[in-house]
């Protein structure tokens, strides 16, 4: 007898793992390297490339509406972004739903929508290149592209860690010049 788990089942198996998971760092490979570049697309057909934000602070939030701890991820991100709105600093939301009707809808059951933008990654393809150890992961970028803190999961004692290592950051200037076009 051959047994299989339908997708809805998986999603909702591995959702509460990672709810009752410890937060964890995310690949230690990547510290200290340059943050994979990417192209990708916001659901309004807005074009993305990580490499046109050099010179800027970015967080790539990896997240997805199945995601339990991204629940509680998102509006947190939502109130650091205008918290630091007049800072060098991105947030850039990648959205790995195979479907935009579920990520509109999680969208929609919070309290304020994101003014950042949210790239559609619905086959995994950017995901893949940041070896994501779960969901949500979490990505700070410095100035230069380069890697200073992978995070996977989220809880509440995550915000302290997110606000001290962005602080850190912006205070920092870039090592290299930043790329003008």
């Amino acid at each position: 007898m051959k047994f299989s788990l339908s997708p809805l089942l998986s999603a909702a198996i591995v959702a509460g793992l990672m709810a009752i998971a410890p937060a964890v760092p995310a690949s230690a490979q990547s510290i200290g390297k340059t943050a994979p570049d990417f192209v990708g697309r916001t659901q309004s057909g807005d074009e993305i490339r990580l490499s046109d934000l050099r010179g800027k602070v970015v967080v790539l939030d990896f997240w997805a509406s199945w995601c339990g701890p991204c629940r509680e991820e998102m509006p947190f991100l939502v109130s650091l972004a205008r918290e630091l709105k007049n800072e060098d600093f991105q947030i850039v939301g990648i959205n790995v739903d195979e479907q935009t009707e579920d990520m509109n809808a999680f969208l929609a059951g919070l309290g304020t929508r994101p003014t950042f933008p949210i790239v559609l990654d619905p086959r995994g393809d950017i995901a893949a290149n940041y070896r994501l150890p779960g969901m949500p992961t979490t990505v700070f970028v410095d100035r230069d592209g380069v890697t200073r803190l992978a995070h996977s999961g989220f809880k509440d004692k995550d915000k302290d860690l997110y606000r001290d290592t962005l602080k850190k950051m912006l205070a920092a200037a870039p090592t290299v010049p930043p790329q003008t076009n």
